[in-house]
């Protein structure tokens, strides 16, 4: 460890640049142009995207990165906090889209416990063999049942496979802007499923679906019926139900 051993503070510097510049190109995409970041995570973005001289980099921009002051545990955390939140930023993006399948696929049930594995397994129960059949082997609706009947090992895999599908980008090649097109290409895709499996001729032809049909069914009333609470209060929700009940069977509600 005597003087002979000691590095050059030029060379010093080499390295951490280097080192830095090999951790930037296996870091997502979307981790250079996400703008869901803290300000240390926009900071180290800025740092990283735009270069320049390596020896202002490593010896004042970064150790500087919170305003915490150069050498500080303070500063040390501030970078290591940062540079989590660049890798991350798929993890953040499965996690919107696992938000997203689970709110529109959800069949009533408020069990925030459950996976989104469990999830989409429920609500692809609810359509026969026979009705997937019919769907057509090469169709979007098709896969999308297949694809949350499966067993993945992990939520963000299952979520991944389904942005594939719908929007024909995996999670690592996202941006900020592509979870609004996931949203939109999911609704349509579910609603184009369920409309289909609901049709009358369908459970005319099909009567051994019932069962599946009937939760979903149970599950959309009451997402709706949650809708319907919030808008005018649950006593009046309960009336109109009360009513609409007896506008069906022709009967007129007491009162």
């Amino acid at each position: 460890t005597g003087p002979q051993h000691e590095v050059p503070e030029a060379d010093l510097v080499r390295l951490c640049h280097d080192a830095l510049e090999a951790w930037k190109a296996q870091l997502p995409a979307a981790a250079l142009t996400t703008r869901q970041l803290t300000p240390a995570g926009q900071k180290l973005q800025e740092l990283i995207r735009k270069g320049g001289d390596p020896v202002r980099l490593i010896l004042n921009d970064l150790p500087n990165l919170a305003g915490e002051g150069p050498g500080t545990i303070e500063a040390l955390k501030a970078i290591e906090s940062a540079k989590q939140e660049l890798m991350d930023v798929t993890r953040t993006y499965a996690q919107q889209a696992s938000d997203v399948v689970v709110r529109v696929i959800r069949l009533g049930d408020r069990d925030d416990r459950k996976s989104l594995r469990q999830v989409a397994k429920e609500w692809a129960g609810c359509f026969s063999q026979s009705f997937v059949e019919r769907m057509g082997a090469a169709s979007t609706t098709t896969s999308l049942l297949k694809i949350m009947e499966m067993a993945y090992r992990s939520d963000e895999k299952l979520v991944d496979s389904v942005a594939t599908l719908l929007v024909g980008q995996p999670l690592a090649r996202w941006n900020d802007s592509t979870i609004a097109q996931f949203e939109r290409e999911l609704q349509a895709t579910v609603q184009q499923v369920e409309e289909a499996a609901l049709d009358r001729s369908g459970l005319r032809e099909d009567s051994s679906a019932a069962q599946g049909l009937t939760k979903l069914i149970e599950g959309r009333i009451d997402e709706l019926f949650g809708k319907l609470v919030d808008l005018v209060g649950e006593p009046e929700a309960e009336r109109r139900l009360y009513l609409i009940q007896h506008m069906r069977t022709g009967e007129a509600p007491d009162g």
